[in-house]
Parts: C-alpha cells; sequence; structure tokens
C-alpha cells in the first residue's frame, strides 16, 4: 500500500476520534458541526505533515438539490488521477429520530439519500458515517468503539431494499441489525479510506483540465464535473452549492 494512503485512513480515525470525544463533551453540538470539523481536522493533521490539501465547509441553501445524497466528499489526487469518495452522515442518539419524511414525500429521507448515491456507485466510494453519541466503549455491541462506524453504501441500500420499506422511516433496531450483519469487519473511517484507495471500491479517474468526471448511471448525459487539482479549487464554493456538497476535502498523495 502507498504509505500516504497508511497515513491519510489513519489520520482520519484520529480525527473521527477527536469529534465523537468533542461531541460528548458538547463542544460539537450538530451532525453539521462534526462532519466539518471531521474533514478540517483531517486536513489540519495532513498539512502538518507538508503534503498538499485543501478543506471547505459551507452552509447550504435548503432549495438546492443534494444530487450524491451525500455530505461531504474527499478527492485524493494520486499522479494524474483521482479517487472520490462520498458519505453521508447520521447522528445516532438512539432515540429514533435520526430519519424523516421530507415535505410530502412518502420515501424516507435515508432511503431517498441512499436511492441518489446508488447513481454514483461505479465510479465513486460511497459509505455511510453514522455518528455514535455515546462516549468512546459505551457504544451498543458492534458499533465501533472509538470513532464513527462506517458502513458501504452498497451494504447499506441492500438491506433496505431486502428487509425494509423505503416508506418507513428507519429504526434503531434496523440500524443495529445492519451494524450486526458486518461484525467481524473493521467499519470505520480508516477501513473505508484504506479500501477505497486501493482501488477495491470504484475507480480512480483520470484527470482532465484540472477536473474529474461523474456520469449518472440513470441519466447517461448527465455528468458532473469535480476540482481535482489545487489550481482548479477557487471553484469549490460553487460546485458544493450546485451539487448539495457541504464539505469538500482534498487531499494529495503524489
Amino acid at each position: 500500500m502507498n504509505p500516504d494512503i497508511h497515513l491519510i485512513a489513519s489520520i482520519a480515525y484520529k480525527a473521527d476520534n477527536k469529534c465523537r470525544i468533542d461531541l460528548t463533551k458538547r463542544i460539537l453540538v450538530s451532525e453539521r458541526d462534526y462532519v466539518s470539523n471531521l474533514t478540517q481536522g483531517i486536513r489540519d493533521f495532513w498539512h502538518y505533515h507538508g503534503l498538499p490539501c485543501f478543506a471547505h465547509s459551507q452552509t447550504l441553501q435548503t432549495h438546492h438539490e443534494r444530487r450524491f445524497g451525500c455530505d461531504a466528499i474527499i478527492v485524493v489526487k494520486q499522479n494524474n488521477t483521482a479517487r472520490i469518495c462520498l458519505f453521508e452522515a447520521k447522528w445516532i442518539r438512539f432515540d429514533n429520530r435520526w430519519d424523516s419524511f421530507q415535505g410530502k414525500s412518502d420515501i424516507s429521507h435515508f432511503s431517498h439519500q441512499l436511492q441518489r448515491q446508488s447513481r454514483w456507485i461505479k465510479q465513486a466510494a460511497i459509505w455511510e458515517l453514522f455518528i455514535v453519541a455515546h462516549e468512546p466503549k459505551k457504544e451498543p455491541p458492534h458499533f465501533d468503539s472509538w470513532a464513527s462506524t462506517c458502513i458501504w453504501h452498497k451494504d447499506t441500500y441492500q438491506f433496505d431494499k431486502t428487509y425494509r420499506s423505503s416508506k418507513s422511516l428507519w429504526t434503531d433496531s434496523e440500524l443495529e441489525e445492519l451494524v450486526s450483519s458486518k461484525s467481524g469487519k473493521q467499519n470505520n473511517l480508516k477501513s473505508m479510506l484504506q479500501v477505497a484507495c486501493q482501488q477495491k471500491k470504484g475507480n480512480y479517474i483520470p484527470i482532465s483540465n484540472g477536473q474529474v468526471m461523474l456520469t449518472d448511471m440513470n441519466v447517461t448525459d448527465e455528468r458532473v464535473s469535480i476540482p481535482a487539482t489545487l489550481e482548479r479549487l477557487d471553484n469549490v464554493g460553487r460546485f458544493c452549492d450546485e451539487n448539495g456538497i457541504a464539505n469538500f476535502l482534498f487531499l494529495q498523495v503524489d
């Protein structure tokens, strides 16, 4: 494994652990706080090691489409290619209040997000990041002991389609069943990034004009340009606004 990939994964887990501790101390008070501090924390650690990086967070307008169904994007540049990682975060307080119906929709908000994520799965590495409200080592069985618990999108989407109705809200017991079904694996941010950046999930995409292109699996002519070099990051705010991404993290490993 590229040693920088191992470093990214280890740094991310350390930053995630710090955010979980800060959440229990109420230094962080929301899901948005958590993800913003997580991406900024990874950036700060990476910058400390003298490696090229960039992080951007913003508040989204409620009327804008959340194209990817995710809170955050991580772009890992290696040589003339980039790895696109996407994740959606959910703050789990085990009160059955982390999912909802929105507007007049009869589909669970989280189920709808999973549907949108599935459009990009062939090109991007996508996972769900469940923020556990408990202090470290006091979480329910099978959840990560020190940081957030991560489950691959494919596994979560399959569970959603097979074992529950998308017209009902996700419950804590369903989440616990999903996490339990993946017990024995390292379901945390470190393992997600290690696997993603070893080309085991999705692909490294060639960079052209400082960008990479993702194609919607359901709409063949719909493509999204993602900034993938430091020189093109001046347009990150516009990209986030147009695509409903609140947090953008860029890391360079070449």
